[in-house]
């Protein structure tokens, strides 16, 4: 199958191939700065709702415990992967999640990705994935993740993909894909 992405360069950066992969789609990339905390803490509360809805915690202690999550993520990515890409997602000007990627010599690491909840489900999450893979294997590289082993929404994407669980340990699922996998699952 003919891909216009076999036709970019291999060089090429995350940001400026998700960028060209994602114009269909009407997304735009810019890289994460200070400016962008507020919306990140939104973006990562907005992703713990549910979880934190089974709780007795008050509003007070649920937003001081996320404000304490968050800051201890952020901290972790920064720490743990210098050269990765931290990239806001946007749709018409409009904030719409995140992804950091890091890629190493021989595989792309998919660090974290989220997207606003009026936005989920409507197969954003899966194109941008699909174009990392693929952009993944024209490099002849490993695209691997983590994934939480309660989140069955997003390991049951993952293996639609083409991602196996290679391994489990602490509460996560590290999953990748083989080289040249074929993407086009649906």
């Amino acid at each position: 199958m003919f891909s216009i992405y076999e036709e970019m360069d291999k060089a090429m950066n995350i940001k400026q191939f998700l960028a060209l992969s994602n114009l269909e789609k009407n997304i735009s990339f810019k890289e994460e700065s200070s400016k962008d905390k507020e919306f990140l803490l939104s973006l990562y509360a907005s992703t713990r709702e549910e979880e934190l809805s089974y709780t007795t915690m008050s509003q007070i202690e649920k937003k001081i415990f996320i404000n304490m999550q968050f800051d201890l993520k952020q901290s972790y990515y920064k720490k743990n992967y210098k050269d990765a890409e931290f990239l806001i997602l946007k749709r018409k000007k409009q904030d719409i999640g995140r992804i950091v990627v890091d890629e190493r010599e021989d595989h792309i690491h998919l660090v974290d990705i989220a997207i606003i909840k009026k936005m989920r489900s409507k197969g954003l999450g899966s194109f941008i994935l699909k174009q990392l893979i693929e952009n993944t294997n024209s490099k002849n590289k490993l695209f691997t993740l983590s994934v939480s082993l309660d989140n069955y929404k997003a390991i049951s994407l993952y293996k639609k993909l083409g991602l196996h669980i290679v391994k489990t340990q602490n509460h996560y699922h590290q999953m990748q894909t083989s080289i040249k996998e074929v993407i086009d699952r649906e």
